[in-house]
């Protein structure tokens, strides 16, 4: 198959559909895709041949470019306006200002991926210490005892919890307590 005939191709193929009026729900008929290109002069020759030659043969479809090419002569009847100097200020406002804000929000990633990082830091120096004051709690309370564990084994040799408060209470330790009182 030659270029040549890979672009004459489609054409044909469009040209063997029928032509039918468009609904709303289809896309736009292949056939009056290429009577609106033709009728523009979009064409390229051998193209243009191919549909002259179509239309010289095809009464339905002369006809369709007969109501496209009516439809095109009625758009040019309408009159033209110029759209108001204000319309046109608010429009390019709005177009330079939703560049700006895409712009915005493009430069702003660096910023979140970096508080996403503080905030990982964050919950990682939290998680630590939670761990580790969970795994610190049994010592905890070897160190609230801590005196008393230093001096067990004296506390052992005494034999009865009586015999110290009643040292304590004829006065012996009072001499020890001003002692660990002054500075």
């Amino acid at each position: 198959m030659t270029d040549k005939d890979s672009k004459t191709e489609p054409i044909a193929d469009a040209m063997d559909s029928p032509t039918e009026p468009l609904r709303e729900d289809t896309d736009v008929n292949p056939v009056d895709q290429t009577l609106v290109a033709y009728l523009d002069g979009e064409l390229t020759e051998t193209e243009t041949e191919e549909i002259e030659s179509r239309l010289a043969n095809d009464e339905p479809l002369r006809n369709r470019l007969h109501e496209l090419q009516a439809a095109w002569d009625m758009l040019d009847e309408l009159p033209h306006s110029e759209p108001d100097r204000g319309f046109v200020k608010s429009t390019i406002e709005m177009v330079v200002t939703a560049s700006k804000r895409k712009k915005a929000r493009w430069h702003r990633w660096p910023l979140r991926i970096a508080g996403v990082a503080v905030a990982f830091v964050l919950a990682a120096a939290v998680a630590f210490q939670v761990v580790r004051s969970i795994q610190n709690q049994p010592y905890r309370e070897f160190v609230t005892d801590l005196d008393f564990l230093e001096n067990v084994d004296m506390y052992d040799s005494v034999g009865s919890l009586e015999f110290l408060e009643e040292l304590h209470a004829e006065g012996l330790f009072a001499a020890q307590e001003d002692l660990s009182n002054e500075p």
